[in-house]
């Protein structure tokens, strides 16, 4: 599994516009319906990671996917899987060519004590309390929860506090000194991670 990273911070306004003027009508459209600026930059910067991405297979429609009903993104050809996620810093998309993927970003920042009482069991919330950054460390779980309910497409909201992460990696990584969690599900091991420059992008 492979994950690719794009920096937001990196992108000026007249990049994203460039990079809009790339994108398939109803790609466009859709990125338009956001009112706020931040939301439409991740839309646009979004897409197109994800079709740098899946563009390293040179046989794929990148343009060719949608979203099921619960809202997970698919190819209409199948495979790969892929996965994508974004906070205001970043956008980040999982690639898989075997399995269905899930992926979470999270800025590391303080949640309240009834927010992690609402997702985490009984041995999470000790885990928490014990733990050396207990709001690091809440994010961590939070971000992994988030990766396998994607994976598994039954979307947040359901049964959180019972969701397993055996199958859940997670990496601290930063953008520009900002601290986040990242989270893959399924893998066995920590993923490779890609960060792409915006001229990739800008010249395809």
């Amino acid at each position: 599994m492979t994950v690719y990273l794009l920096n937001l911070h990196t992108l000026c306004e007249n990049d994203v516009e460039a990079l809009f003027l790339t994108l398939p009508a109803f790609r466009a459209q859709s990125a338009k319906r956001y009112r706020r600026r931040e939301a439409y930059v991740q839309s646009v910067a979004g897409f197109c990671l994800v079709r740098y991405a899946l563009q390293l297979d040179p046989t794929i429609d990148t343009d060719a996917w949608t979203f099921a009903e619960n809202g997970k993104p698919y190819l209409c050809s199948g495979t790969p899987f892929f996965n994508l996620s974004h906070t205001a810093h970043c956008v980040a998309v999982a690639v898989s060519a075997t399995e269905e993927v899930g992926i979470d970003i999270e800025e590391i920042k303080p949640r309240s004590v009834g927010f992690a009482k609402k997702i985490c069991s009984a041995a999470e919330l000790e885990r928490i309390e014990t733990a050396t950054n207990p709001a690091s460390e809440l994010i961590r779980l939070w971000s992994a929860k988030e990766a396998e309910s994607k994976r598994s497409g039954k979307g947040i909201g359901h049964g959180m506090r019972e969701i397993s992460l055996e199958s859940v990696q997670s990496v601290p990584f930063a953008v520009d000194d900002i601290p986040h969690w990242l989270s893959v599900s399924s893998a066995k091991e920590s993923p490779s991670l890609a960060w792409i420059d915006k001229e990739k992008l800008l010249s395809m």
